[in-house]
């Protein structure tokens, strides 16, 4: 039995039949147009008329599909477990009494 309702048992697929074959036909028809696509987006990223917002969403899309995405960056903060007391180096202990910091009860 699976581990939970959206889990599937060992050897078993949610999806036997595979991608349906309409994807692909969409797929297909949308590459044949890549061609038109480009060049639609690069004459609304040149038209001085177009709204402002059209053209940087054209622009950017022009530059996504020829260098990629950029890079994204992903900030990690991580908090420490406070130590007891018995493992705090003198130095820590200095500065927390200097800076009047309390642990948890029972540390």
């Amino acid at each position: 039995m699976p581990a939970s309702s959206t889990t599937w048992a060992p050897g078993k697929t949610g999806n036997p039949g595979g991608r349906p074959r309409i994807m692909g036909a969409v797929r297909d028809i949308a590459r044949k147009s890549t061609t038109l696509a480009i060049e639609t987006l690069r004459t609304l990223a040149a038209d001085q008329d177009a709204p402002h917002a059209a053209r940087v969403s054209a622009a950017t899309a022009l530059l996504d599909r020829g260098w990629g995405k950029p890079m994204q960056g992903h900030t990690v903060m991580a908090v420490a477990a406070p130590k007891s007391m018995r493992e705090l180096a003198d130095e820590e202990l200095m500065a927390m009494m200097e800076k009047r910091v309390t642990l948890p009860h029972g540390s």
